[in-house]
């Protein structure tokens, strides 16, 4: 896939994704196009144990309804934006939904009030908002 043909807030597949630890097939949300890179979050099935210990790093997990995206989700799933991923446009190869507005207001109070993601890379996803 070409930067250009990436669009933000919208999901994408990174198959057999090095950023993941086993590298495997991870579907992301992107949202934020650099010059020669996108920043995405990924879409997991459940919020790990040790995330749930934490509430800072809970209150970072965004529930994804299973009818925003039923091309790919089984059922209702999490964004994990405590975790943010940097993507080369080669590494995503299929394109499967928009998000939706309210989601994406949810990632961005997320995302806002993170502890995890450097304040410059804050500034630069919200920038990338659809209304800005």
């Amino acid at each position: 896939m070409e930067l250009h043909e990436i669009r933000v807030w919208h999901v994408y597949l990174c198959p057999r994704c090095n950023v993941s630890d086993p590298p495997k097939d991870k579907f992301v949300i992107i949202v934020a196009k650099r010059k020669d890179s996108v920043w995405g979050f990924f879409i997991n099935s459940n919020v790990p144990r040790f995330i749930l210990a934490s509430p800072e790093l809970a209150n970072s997990q965004v529930e994804i309804d299973q009818s925003e995206c039923s091309s790919i989700l089984k059922r209702n799933s999490f964004i994990g934006c405590n975790d943010l991923k940097t993507f080369y446009a080669w590494e995503l190869t299929k394109h499967f939904c928009a998000l939706k507005a309210t989601t994406i207001e949810a990632v961005l109070a997320a995302v806002e009030v993170s502890k995890t993601i450097d304040p410059e890379q804050i500034q630069v996803i919200k920038a990338n908002h659809p209304k800005t």
